[in-house]
């Protein structure tokens, strides 16, 4: 149960890969691949003369992925070298002609990549001794911590630590962009974007303490993770500081105090609980399955693709709803809520303050029952809605609430 720091100092070193050729007796094409594209030579005469030919194929392709690599000669061997040391690369090869030749599918590794922005054992220092070389265990605590060193590479090995802690005092990025802009031409990133938390019921705490916190923390979610946010720096994107992608697995518990928030998922997740507040931001996107229980506080942003199945809003927060489901009950005591979608919505009350409208909205949704206390609105001007019982005033009258139902309707008095 060992406590780590992630230091990022490790010193950088250029990856070092090689491809053994094997002309053979000739007819064959030799290709080498980085993130599906391919530069393809016909073998020349002898393997000496095919990885020439390779070596000036490669070096001249302009296709940026290949540009970050230096190719050279040390036949039967194409040594394939990092130009950027820390800054890892993954090249595949493959042959074909229907000849004898051949070509190592994956490649030889000489040195392999390390660096200051890699997921790495000499990165991490065990607090209590200080010392190096081991990577945080399923027991074990991790700290993102005063420091601004970015967690770029080696995201694919799994982290397993029980509790991370990403404290507002670092505030630099970990994970990778969709898009690589490190050369002069962009390509879409190929290496794994997102650092992969693996252990089950772990706990990670966002933004705690002083500092500007980091803009940009991009996190692959294990099984039943809980969220901590305290805050979060300020995002450069409309994703968010904090990116989860959730990929087949729930989250037990979302609680954002502050900062902004995105959650994805390939798979059909669900999380169980959400509680915001004061300014936070959060969009739910994706297949997520259901949001089991939200609380939506002060000034907070909500826009989910989820259907929330119990909502209740206080304050002045704006939630956006993009799926409803039978079942669902959304409370509205301050606020507004926005229904962009058809569906089914099995309760609605909106108290005094409160807001329901569904300008916007695409398809036709049925309310089961729907409460509005005196000093409440609700908005359907394109008739939208269909109400399966009369609207309950309570002790209020129409002239107490503001009510647009749109045109050609009729009122009719509904007696309990």
């Amino acid at each position: 149960m060992a406590t780590y720091d992630w230091i990022g100092d490790a010193p950088a070193v250029a990856q070092v890969v090689s491809f053994t050729v094997n002309y053979g007796t000739g007819g064959d094409i030799f290709t080498i691949t980085i993130n599906g594209k391919d530069v393809s030579v016909t073998g020349v005469t002898s393997t000496a003369a095919t990885v020439a030919a390779l070596v000036i194929a490669l070096q001249a392709s302009t296709i940026p992925e290949f540009a970050e690599v230096t190719w050279t000669d040390a036949s039967p061997e194409l040594v394939c070298t990092a130009d950027t040391a820390g800054k890892p690369f993954t090249a595949t090869a493959a042959v074909d002609g229907g000849g004898d030749g051949s070509i190592d599918a994956s490649p030889s590794t000489t040195t392999a990549n390390a660096g200051p922005n890699n997921w790495e054992a000499d990165n991490f220092k065990d607090i209590s001794d200080g010392s190096r070389g081991t990577l945080p265990g399923a027991t074990d605590t991790l700290y993102f911590r005063n420091n601004s060193i970015n967690l770029k590479y080696g995201l694919g090995t799994a982290c397993v630590a029980l509790a991370i802690y990403i404290d507002a005092s670092y505030d630099g990025e970990i994970g990778l962009p969709a898009t690589d802009s490190d050369g002069s031409v962009e390509y879409d990133e190929y290496r794994d974007r997102l650092m992969e938390v693996t252990t089950a019921n772990v706990i990670l705490y966002v933004g705690q303490g002083q500092g500007s916190a980091s803009s940009k923390i991009r996190i692959k979610a294990g099984v039943n993770v809980d969220f901590y946010v305290t805050t979060t720096g300020v995002s450069s994107d409309d994703a968010g500081a904090l990116e989860v992608l959730c990929d087949g697995n729930d989250i037990d518990i979302l609680h954002i105090a502050d900062g902004s928030m995105t959650v994805s998922t390939t798979g059909s997740d669900q999380i169980a609980l959400v509680n915001m507040s004061g300014t936070s931001s959060l969009v739910v996107r994706g297949n997520i399955a259901q949001i089991v229980t939200a609380s939506v506080l002060d000034s907070a942003l909500l826009d989910t693709y989820a259907n929330v199945v119990t909502m209740t809003m206080r304050g002045a927060p704006l939630v956006t709803v993009r799926s409803f489901a039978t079942n669902d009950n959304h409370s509205i005591y301050g606020g507004t809520l926005t229904a962009l979608v058809g569906g089914t919505l099995t309760t609605l009350l909106i108290a005094p303050g409160g807001t329901f409208t569904t300008e916007g909205m695409s398809g036709a949704l049925t309310i089961t029952s729907t409460t509005m206390d005196a000093g409440s609105t609700l908005l359907d001007s394109g008739a939208n809605i269909t109400f399966t019982s009369a609207i309950d005033l309570g002790a209020g009258g129409l002239n107490d609430v503001v009510l647009d139902l749109g045109r050609g309707h009729d009122v009719q008095k509904s007696y309990p």
